[in-house]
């Protein structure tokens, strides 16, 4: 009976977690698309086909996480009232997205160099960002690409619950895109 009870507790705040996520909108996914293809320069051989809707920064909109079927290509959406950002999305030279308090992360891997880009949300608008380079010599910051110290770049990277190689915003509720709102073609 207990098992019985666990397993119907889990199915109810299953559905639950679902009942919260908005559909996402045919004009959304259309907007999604034509800048992720502006912003990057390039068009996506595979289209979307999972998102999850999260609250990044707090304020209340949520941003829009999509991906392909093989993971390959992710990107991250803050969609305002007034326009959709491209925040963080992996291509060619950026192989990873993670998601943090207040922020999105694309990270290009090299043997020898990382490179990790911050979009920083303020009210679903990236006006910050936070690049951080390693090399063997050591650790750059760049706040809007000006150089900070070293100080000020782990105290904003603690702040945004920055671990090596783990996203801070993870169990998420991945939901499939419907194929009628993906591209033909």
């Amino acid at each position: 009976m207990k098992k019985l009870l666990l397993t119907i507790t889990a199915i109810v705040a299953s559905l639950q977690l679902h009942a919260q996520q908005s559909p996402i909108e045919p004009y959304t996914m259309f907007v999604i698309y034509e800048t992720y293809n502006f912003q990057t320069g390039s068009v996506l051989q595979d289209n979307f086909t999972e998102y999850v809707l999260i609250d990044l920064d707090g304020d209340g909109s949520k941003e829009i996480w999509v991906r392909t079927a093989d993971g390959k290509h992710q990107a991250v959406f803050a969609d305002t009232e007034t326009d959709t950002y491209l925040i963080a999305w992996t291509d060619e030279k950026f192989e990873e997205v993670l998601l943090y308090k207040g922020a999105a992360c694309a990270n290009h891997y090299r043997p020898d160099y990382t490179l990790r880009q911050f979009a920083i949300l303020d009210n679903s608008i990236p006006e910050t960002w936070l690049e951080v380079e390693e090399t063997p010599e050591g650790c750059t910051y760049k706040l809007n690409n000006e150089i900070i110290s070293a100080k000020k770049g782990e105290k904003m990277l603690k702040k945004l619950g920055y671990k090596e190689g783990k996203g801070y915003l993870t169990n998420l509720q991945w939901l499939p895109i419907p194929e009628d709102l993906q591209p033909k073609g």
